[in-house]
């Protein structure tokens, strides 16, 4: 299982996805990323990849 923590800014078209080791850090930092940009502007979420 890897956890990563994705930010997808709408105006830039940017993708950007950082690995993570624990669910509780992940979402502590979408609460904090998301307080910093501007309404609408983005997407910041905690994406769990299970693998196959």
């Amino acid at each position: 299982m890897h956890l990563f923590l994705i930010i997808i800014m709408f105006d830039t078209g940017t993708v950007t996805s950082l690995p993570f080791e624990n669910s509780a850090s992940c979402i502590e930092s979408v609460q904090t990323i998301s307080k910093n940009i501007p309404a609408k502007s983005g997407y910041v979420t905690c994406l769990v990849d299970q693998g196959k």
